[in-house]
C-alpha cells in the first residue's frame, strides 16, 4: 500500500510539472524598426523577446514600438510622437487597421520624422506574414495626409528601401 500511495504521489507531481510547462506563457519573439541615433534616413531592426500574452504578436510589436524606449545602447532613437498612443489594431484581409489618437500628428514634424515614424511603424507590421499592409486612422478616422507630408490616405505597404541591409 506504502508503494502504490508513494507512486501514486510521484504520478501526481509528474502531471503536475508536465501541466504547468504545458500552460506556462511562452517566450515570443518579434522585430521593431527604429531609426539610428546618427539621424541615417534607414530603419535599423531590433530584435524583442519577451513573455506571449493575450495579445497578438503584431499588437505586441507595435505596443512594444510605442512604449519602450530604445535600448540603452545608443544605436536607436525614439520616433514615437510625444503623447502618441496605439488606440487598436485589427487585421483584416491582409491590411492591418492601425488607429491612433490625435496626439499621434499634433507635433510638427518634417519629413525626416514623419516618414521615419511611418516607416516603422509600417516595416514592423510587416513582418508578419498575414499583413500586407497597413491603413493608418486617427482617432477612427482615415486622413489624406500625415503631418502634411505623407500621403496616408490608402493602406501604405513595406518600404524597402528604408531598412538597413544587412552588412557580409
Amino acid at each position: 500500500m506504502k508503494k502504490f500511495v508513494l507512486l501514486l504521489a510521484n504520478f501526481t507531481v509528474c502531471l503536475l510539472l508536465v501541466g504547468c510547462s504545458l500552460f506556462a506563457p511562452k517566450n515570443i519573439e518579434f522585430i521593431v524598426y527604429r531609426p539610428p541615433a546618427d539621424g541615417s534616413e534607414i530603419l535599423l531592426a531590433e530584435k524583442i523577446q519577451m513573455k506571449n500574452n493575450d495579445k497578438s504578436v503584431a499588437e505586441n510589436a507595435l505596443i512594444h514600438l510605442m512604449t519602450v524606449k530604445p535600448a540603452d545602447d545608443l544605436a536607436y532613437q525614439d520616433c514615437v510622437p510625444d503623447g502618441a498612443k496605439l488606440l487598436s489594431l485589427q487585421v483584416k484581409d491582409g491590411i492591418a487597421y492601425v488607429d491612433f489618437n490625435k496626439e499621434v500628428s499634433k507635433k510638427t514634424m518634417g519629413s525626416y520624422e514623419a516618414t521615419m515614424f511611418m516607416g516603422a511603424v509600417v516595416n514592423t507590421l510587416t513582418e508578419f506574414k498575414e499583413i500586407k499592409g497597413v491603413q493608418i486612422l486617427i482617432e477612427g478616422q482615415k486622413k489624406v495626409m500625415y503631418c502634411g507630408v505623407l500621403d496616408i490616405e490608402e493602406p501604405l505597404t513595406r518600404n524597402e528601401s528604408l531598412l538597413q541591409k544587412a552588412a557580409k
